[in-house]
């Protein structure tokens, strides 16, 4: 508005200087021809030129305008000649009606101006007033046209400033009328200017805008010379505009119209809304937003700022944010982020910064310079994150990809990586890679026996244990369930290999495993392998260190065995057995044969143990020593023992005709089949069977198998009793034997372990514990069986020590079930029918002589169960 109000101003000095030229009637046309070749004569009435500026937006008249029109009209003579008195005055509508002017102008009709002929101006009867009036007509003439030109080129300059301007301008009355719209302002309103003006302007409102046009006018009306307000305008096939109307008032009679200014607001309303999403989003996302000047001052943060620093903004507001620094006094950090900001403008990483409290945290930093249009530094501003606990998210994924979870050592991928880059330096600087594999002995047996926390309390131990024994430059990872391996880089031979093997055992045999406050002894398989002897790779020596292992665990544990060629196809051997024996389940190559248990004071059947022989189409008979390890080791022992017991079942079934109800049969329950998990497919097949048959049944569980988690082995224990079943304690007096085991527990047999029994005579430690169980046993009124018995010797010795029951090849072998049929129908006595008389004495001698001296010292001031029996007989 300021532009037009400049041109506005020029139009009308341009008027008044033309109105101020003196002007006359009918001026004949003199002097040289003009530039067109010939001179036009023009006739302009002097009060024709009002409705030019009457047209124009800004009105040029004003009471000055009157007064000089009326005073040059006064001096227009009514014969053409130019009067010197300026007092013979005319109003103006005499002046409007007859005085006219003679202008050279090309004007067309739409400036108001109409050309006339010019009659030709009398020559004077004086040649040199005549020549005089010539000259000056000429001259007058040209400083006319001069003006006329002038205002005619201002005009035109208003006018292409008024309709093309970058703002829309309308002219209003003073109850909005629209006066005069430009083009500007038709194209925002898209509509014609028939359709604008002459229209209030409150009909180009939408309705929650009419309102404020209103008290816009009434506020315009009340004297105020500008104001603003905001309104919808309505446009022709399009969404309501957003637009500011500024509106000023003109001084001039009558108050003068109003100029309004349209200021199309679309664009700032998109700015604003971006803007406003801007702000929101940082007033809302979880990112510390920090904004500095230029001089590294806080000027604005978020409130994730507060929340994860604890600082609130009035806390840091004009402060360098040095409060923030984990170490104030490290500078050398933040000179290589001034670095970084000043070669590239930006700075991202990791810093580890201080919350108000004092407790440090990492944060993710990314700073940005920003600089204006003339590339001037104005802010710098910081978007950062707390990363502690992705952190620690992070460490715990690479932990749980990379280390065993349970110990804390390296696990089988981390293991894989560690011997790669071993080798590779191996490789580089000549020297020999070891790889130790570990495999504990009898892992399962504990683990089931004692329960999964005893085993991982165990497994836990033989880390530290490991660790202890080797270099820190050393890798020790778990491999598996019970298997770990070590790293060894930088040997020279085998013999170095073989010393930390022999440490490993050592300090195993001299730190017991304890475990609520039992002492276990814990011994191990190990095997060893070398880079680059043995393979190539590093699961080539992964795979020679296992095979060297699982030699030494077959040949029954407790050492190592360095690789050799010949063990790999002992592995496959193995590996072959147990796919058979999977084979051997599906296809039911498995049999049961019974051996007798006999009464020793009579000889007679009382009973017989189940025993699982495989003979199979392409392996031929396996013994058990070989399949079963297997079996436990694979996880396929659970269904064998289903299989089992379905079969003794059917055995009742069909032998009860001949045997009594003390009868019993024997089948052994390995620990798997009794954990939680699994006990109750035992339990449930148990109790599908009729009272009467299980009745007859008699589970045997070994010591370790009986050591396990107290309250989940005494409730299975509770439920085999409640049953009606028996519960006999294999291979006792072997491991883990503790007289308060049986005291709690429902057991109603013992069987004494073969290995106490062959060395009864030659060995008087062994005589001495097999003594010290059966006079156990029958204190606290438990009955025994001797397992194992091949000689005279030794039923001699068993029948002096008073063992109730014993079974072996001196009675009968294992027998498939007709021949085990046969011998129930038969009734016979299994005692042989010479008993050595020559052992007898020296046994019960012996016999005598140890029970004495073990009742002395377990029981001192008792006599022993022998002679207490004679006593109550007397």
């Amino acid at each position: 508005m300021a532009v037009l109000a400049k041109d506005q101003t020029e139009s009308q000095s341009v008027v008044l200087r033309f109105l101020h030229f003196q002007p006359f009637k009918r001026l004949k046309m003199a002097g040289p021809p003009a530039p067109h070749g010939k001179r036009d004569e023009i006739s302009v009435s002097l009060e024709r030129l009002r409705p030019i500026a009457s047209r124009m937006p800004f009105r040029p008249w004003a009471s000055g305008w009157n007064r000089e029109a009326r005073r040059h009209s006064s001096v227009i003579g009514r014969r053409g000649e130019f009067p010197h008195n300026e007092g013979n005055s005319m109003n103006s509508s005499d002046a409007s009606n007859d005085n006219e002017l003679s202008l050279p102008l090309d004007l067309d009709d739409s400036d108001g101006i109409v050309p006339d002929r010019a009659d030709p101006v009398p020559a004077s009867h004086n040649d040199r007033d005549g020549a005089r009036n010539a000259r000056r007509a000429s001259i007058d003439e040209g400083r006319a046209a001069h003006l006329l030109a002038e205002l005619k080129a201002a005009r035109e300059r208003y006018q292409e400033l008024f309709d093309h301007a970058a703002l829309g301008y309308l002219v209003l009355e003073e109850t909005g009328l629209i006066r005069r719209a430009s083009e500007t302002a038709l194209a925002l309103l898209k509509r014609d200017r028939r359709s604008v003006e002459g229209r209030q302007v409150q009909t180009l409102c939408t309705t929650d805008s009419v309102k404020g046009i209103e008290a816009h006018l009434e506020r315009l009306a009340a004297g105020v010379r500008q104001d603003v307000c905001e309104v919808r305008l309505l446009g022709r096939g399009g969404p309501p505009i957003d637009a500011r109307i500024e509106t000023c008032r003109v001084e001039g009679p009558g108050g003068g119209p109003l100029r309004a200014a349209l200021v199309d607001l679309t664009d700032q309303r998109l700015v604003e809304a971006r803007l406003a999403i801007v702000a929101s989003v940082v007033e809302h996302t979880a990112e510390g937003v920090m904004i500095l000047d230029a001089e590294r001052r806080v000027v604005s943060v978020n409130p994730a700022f507060t929340a994860i620093t604890g600082y609130a903004a009035h806390e840091v507001m004009g402060k360098p944010p040095r409060v923030l620094r984990d170490r104030p006094n490290d500078s050398e950090q933040f000179r290589r982020i001034r670095e970084q900001l000043e070669m590239n403008g930006r700075w991202q990483g990791e810093i580890w910064s201080r919350r108000k409290g004092g407790e440090r945290y990492l944060e993710h930093l990314n700073l940005n310079e920003i600089r204006d249009e003339s590339g001037m530094l104005t802010n710098y501003v910081g978007l950062f994150t707390d990363v502690s606990r992705q952190r620690q998210v992070k460490k715990e994924l690479y932990d749980l990809a990379y280390y065993d979870s349970l110990t804390g050592l390296s696990n089988r991928h981390h293991l894989l990586a560690q011997l790669g880059s071993a080798l590779y330096a191996s490789v580089r600087e000549g020297n020999l890679v070891c790889l130790l594999y570990l495999d504990l002995d009898r892992f399962t047996a504990i683990n089931d026996g004692l329960g999964h926390g005893a085993g991982d309390q165990l497994l836990r131990f033989v880390a530290r244990l490991l660790q202890e024994c080797v270099r820190k430059s050393d890798t020790v990872a778990r491999l598996a369930s019970d298997e770990f391996a070590v790293i060894l880089p930088h040997v020279t031979s085998s013999d170095d290999a073989a010393k930390v093997a022999n440490k490993v055992l050592r300090a195993l045999r001299a730190i017991p495993f304890v475990h609520e406050g039992n002492e276990y002894l814990v011994s191990a398989s190990l095997g060893i392998a070398l880079f680059p002897d043995d393979a190539q790779d590093s699961k080539g020596l992964l795979h020679c260190a296992d095979i060297a292992a699982h030699r030494t665990k077959a040949a029954g544990g407790n050492g190592y065995n360095l690789y050799a060629v010949g063990m790999s196809d002992e592995l496959e051997e193995r590996h072959q057995l147990e796919s058979d024996l999977r084979r051997a389940i599906a296809r039911r190559e498995l049999a049961l044969q019974f051996q007798p248990q006999v009464r020793l004071r009579d000889g007679q059947i009382v009973g017989c143990e189940a025993l699982l022989r495989w003979d199979g189409e392409g392996s031929g008979k396996v013994p058990p020593e070989r399949f079963i390890p297997i079996a436990e080791d694979s996880g396929l022992i659970v269904p064998l023992g289903e299989w089992v017991l379905n079969e003794v079942l059917k055995q009742i079934n069909e032998w009860r005709p001949h045997f009594g109800d003390d009868f019993r049969i024997a089948l052994n329950i390995s620990g798997a089949q009794l954990h939680p998990l699994r006990s109750a497919r035992l339990f449930n097949r148990l109790l599908e069977a009729p009272v009467a048959d299980r009745r007859l049944l008699e589970l045997e569980l070994t010591e370790s198998t009986l050591m396990g988690p107290p309250e989940a082995m005494g409730e299975a224990l509770s439920r085999i009793g409640l049953l009606g079943l028996g519960i006999a304690v294999d291979d006792f007096g072997t491991s883990y034997s503790l007289v308060n085991l049986l005291k709690r527990q429902p057991i109603t047999r013992i069987k004494i372990d073969i290995s106490l029994i062959k060395n009864v005579g030659d060995d008087a430690v062994d005589a001495a514990i097999a003594s010290a169980i059966v006079t156990m046993a029958h204190a606290l009124g438990i009955k025994t069986v001797a397992e194992g018995v091949e000689t005279q010797e030794q039923l001699a010795f068993l029948l002096a020590l008073g063992c109730d029951e014993a079974q072996g090849y001196l009675f009968s072998p294992p027998l498939d079930p007709p021949a085990m049929l046969g011998r129930l129908t038969a009734r016979e006595s299994l005692l042989p029918v010479a008993t050595a008389d020559e052992h007898r004495p020296a046994a019960e001698s012996t016999a005598r002589r140890v029970v004495r001296a073990l009742a002395a010292r377990l029981w001192p001031g008792r006599r022993p169960r022998s002679q207490k029996t004679s006593t109550r007989q007397d």
